[in-house]
């Protein structure tokens, strides 16, 4: 249930009269597809599943606009609502400091601050959330005026027929023409079946189904709209009355690689059908002669580029108390830096110095590992490593992508074994269970069922009652049960796989990239022994969700391979070579080991142990010594967040249960992930060493005195914007609107065709994160800091207008840490600012108690 109560009764679109002469004598479908498709949701399959901002479309207006402009177009909550924010100022939360300085900021005068105080804290705000132009315009009025639900008679066996021919392989029984296009499958499938599928068996239906998706679209739209003025806001809504599948298929077509086993669709083929499919229900509910739905006397409604947001003073309440909200955590964030004693710089090179990924999951675990062992140093940076590659492991017949989603990956990495594995399935059970799903008869799946599935029931039976159990242990993604090679180098340019990609990389290709990391986190000297290079990835029994949990700077995908080729790269003797020719002078004893963070299960994994030269052994034992302690300490904290977790655990019962929770099937929760976020500090550890944050900060390694010019600030910026500001957007939004921005619950989420999660068996696909994945995040905006000068700040996000687009329209606050003047700047209103935090004294972040 929402927490604000959503209108009921649906509103007509306008009722302002115009001329019908206004209505264009043509109507260009295809310019109409396009203009349409950019309000659809992208996200792509679950094995890609990458965060990203809900209301992209939307980003080049400033972030309070926008999100007035999508709630008018959705019928979305914009903000928490009153009582919400009300809660959170009685509980401290909320500052009466940081509701002065919004009222300031939003132009109220002085004066007016206390009328607007009583107003946030009194005012009746009654009014409820309205439905939404998508949900309320003119496709609503065949329910409202005609009585016929076109929603209900039409998305079952929509969906039916989509997951159908999108089916990835979790069918049994594949749609027959599956190689055609969507259009033409189903053109096909009706025409050769001897059973009726209704209605697009009737004579109606089939005549459209002959024709070009384009002529039967635009035949249907005269049929069912009547005047060409409405033809795109019809479209827009019936896209929209349906959104996951919508956004689906625009992701599908605009990506075909996105899918394992590729299909040809459109959003025009599936506008077309479902169109047909409505045209045949009007014809079987109202009769043949069934008159179109516009009215010329209507009005026609902007598209969403051109809509004004209504203002309202419950809109404007909100806006209030949310920056008001965010302030309050700025502050207390920021407050830290003023009061945090700095370390001294050590003379020597530490004992060991890791790589983590920049992620707010290794924010703690870097904590717990210094304390653990001061003399060990830690970095963060991009989960990638700076290898934009498509890999392919050891076993697959497909490559895919390990890197930013916009970066575009020219290389393709191979794994391959150097010694078979030690255990295999039977082969007569394997052949079984992999044989080809249309050779399945109805005796032998009748068979198959009374056998293996007794195995099965057995086997679910110990997954539901005993988790623990080894008979149902998942693969662990720390697990490496062989061993195999990486095929990095190429040798020549000839080396070109078949989809035209260069087969790893050459020396001068390596050297730029391992050149480009070490530089970025400023380290250009004392280098240690050892350095370890450590991606991050998630395993869960209970998660379709699973890539969400993953590296997002590695699309969605675990960032082990790509710490494993940037350690491999780092230690090859040419690649010092030429790295010493960029005045980077690695030392001949550091040697490079790649390694992966479980970060549901608190496990580590390495990479080509068997390559680490025994003088470094020592070194290795103190490190992983030190990280054994440090897993330990870090699952007992995250374990104070838990609701269900026990209380006073330690670190070793702490450790068991995360395990635990991993592997069992009844657990919604298996880790919180993101939830919490809402910083990231691009600086020296230095900044922040030993600090509390919680778990909620994004720390990305940076030398402001080795970048004067914010070239290297401006290339960081590049990667952290739009991963971490995707990532927090779309937490945030997730939490505000969960019905319509989120995934609802996961409990009756079933995964449809291995590309998504509906509600039941035949709902909608689900898009955004499930409330198990935000229900205890606060919804604030990224607060990125970054410690460099203010005129080389400004140098630096000026470099990338996309960047700059972020910060310039506050989907993301901007500050920086002056080193010379040791005080924040913020960024407003196009320059920096110097920033007084309105409390002399610090509160520091309190760690969770329960």
């Amino acid at each position: 249930m929402r927490t604000e109560d959503q209108q009921i009764a649906g509103e007509s679109i306008s009722t302002h009269p115009i001329s019908s002469s206004t209505s264009p004598k043509s109507f260009d479908l295809k310019m109409a597809i396009e203009r349409v498709r950019e309000w659809l949701p992208t996200q792509g399959p679950l094995k890609d599943f990458i965060h990203h901002n809900t209301l992209h479309a939307f980003q080049n207006r400033p972030f309070h606009e926008a999100l007035a402009v999508a709630s008018d177009l959705y019928g979305a909550r914009d903000y928490l609502s009153v009582d919400e924010y009300r809660e959170l100022f009685r509980h401290g939360r909320i500052s009466t400091e940081s509701i002065t300085r919004s009222l300031t900021r939003f132009g109220i005068p002085e004066s007016d601050h206390s009328n607007w105080r009583n107003r946030l804290l009194n005012e009746s705000c009654g009014k409820r959330v309205p439905p939404g132009r998508v949900r309320s315009g003119i496709r609503g009025l065949w329910l409202k005026e005609r009585g016929v639900d076109l929603d209900a008679l039409t998305h079952p066996m929509l969906f039916k027929l989509l997951s159908g021919f999108l089916d990835q392989g979790i069918s049994i029984w594949r749609m027959p023409h599956a190689t055609d296009t969507f259009w033409g499958a189903v053109s096909r499938l009706i025409g050769e079946s001897s059973l009726p599928v209704a209605p697009l068996s009737d004579p109606i239906c089939r005549s459209l189904l002959l024709k070009s998706p384009e002529e039967a679209t635009l035949e249907c739209l005269n049929r069912i709209v009547g005047d060409s003025a409405f033809f795109e806001a019809y479209l827009l809504e019936m896209l929209f009355s349906h959104p996951g599948w919508s956004g689906m298929v625009h992701m599908i077509e605009t990506d075909p690689g996105s899918l394992l086993t590729t299909r040809k669709i459109s959003i025009l083929e599936l506008v077309a059908l479902e169109l047909v499919f409505e045209v045949g229900w009007l014809t079987r509910k109202l009769g043949k002669d069934f008159q179109p739905i516009a009215h010329a006397e209507w009005e026609v409604p902007p598209p969403p580029e051109q809509m004004v947001p209504e203002s309202s003073p419950l809109r404007e309440l909100k806006r209030v108390w949310h920056e008001a909200m965010e302030w309050t955590l700025y502050e207390e964030f920021l407050g830290q830096f003023g009061h945090h004693p700095k370390t001294e710089k050590a003379a020597e090179a530490p004992s060991v110095q890791v790589f983590f990924c920049l992620d707010d999951r290794s924010c703690s675990l870097r904590r717990h590992l210094e304390e653990t062992e001061p003399t060990i140093s830690t970095y963060g940076t991009a989960g990638f490593f700076g290898i934009d590659v498509l890999f392919q492991q050891e076993g697959s017949d497909r490559a895919v992508k390990y890197c930013p989603v916009a970066v575009s990956p020219q290389h393709v990495v191979r794994e391959y074994t150097t010694h078979p594995p030690t255990y295999q399935r039977p082969r007569r059970l394997s052949q079984i269970f992999r044989s080809n799903p249309e050779s399945n008869t109805l005796f032998r799946g009748w068979l198959l069922t009374q056998t293996i599935g007794i195995w099965a029931s057995v086997r679910l039976a110990f997954k539901v009652f005993l988790p623990g159990s080894r008979l149902i242990a998942d693969e662990r993604l720390t697990r490496i049960d062989h061993p195999t090679r990486l095929h990095l180098f190429r040798e020549s340019e000839e080396e070109v796989s078949e989809e035209g990609y260069l087969i790893g990389y050459s020396i001068a290709e390596m050297v730029d990239r391992v050149f480009g990391v070490l530089v970025s986190v400023g380290l250009g000297e004392k280098f240690s022994k050892l350095i370890v290079v450590v991606g991050h990835g998630a395993t869960s029994a209970n998660n379709p969700h699973f890539a969400a949990y993953d590296c997002g700077a590695c699309s969605g995908k675990p960032g082990s391979p790509n710490a494993r080729a940037f350690a491999l790269m780092a230690n090859d003797p040419k690649v010092r070579e030429g790295l010493s020719a960029k005045g980077l002078r690695i030392p001949s004893d550091c040697h490079f080991l790649g390694a992966v963070h479980d970060t549901t299960r608190d496990e580590f994994g390495y990479f080509d142990l068997e390559l680490l030269p025994q003088s470094h052994r020592e070194d290795f034992k103190k490190l992983d010594g030190a990280l054994q302690e440090a897993l330990g300490r870090n699952a007992k904290e995250r374990c104070e967040r838990f609701e269900l977790a026990p209380t006073g655990l330690s670190e070793k019962a702490a450790l068991r249960h995360v395990r635990d929770r991993a592997r069992s099937i009844f657990e919604p929760r298996p880790e919180l992930n993101h939830a919490g976020n809402a910083f990231c500090v691009i600086g020296r550890r230095d900044l922040t060493r030993g600090l509390f944050l919680n778990r909620r900060a994004f720390l990305n390694s940076y030398d402001p005195t080795q970048d004067r010019s914010g070239d290297v600030l401006a290339s960081i910026l590049s990667a952290v914007v739009p991963v971490c500001g995707g990532i927090n957007l779309e937490y945030l939004f997730s939490r505000v609107d969960n019905h319509i921005y989120g995934a609802g619950t996961k409990l009756p989420h079933n995964v449809v065709s291995l590309l998504g999660v509906a509600n039941g068996v035949e709902g909608d696909l689900r898009t955004g994160l499930p409330s198990q994945m935000v229900e205890v995040h606060e919804p604030v905006r990224l607060l990125i800091l970054a410690e460099q000068e203010p005129e080389a700040a400004m140098r630096a996000i000026g470099k990338h207008p996309p960047i700059f687009e972020w910060i310039e329209k506050e989907w993301v606050v901007f500050a920086c840490w002056s080193p010379s003047e040791d005080k924040p700047y913020l960024f407003d209103k196009g320059t920096m600012i110097p920033l007084t935090l309105s409390r002399n004294t610090f509160s520091p972040v309190e760690r969770n108690s329960r």
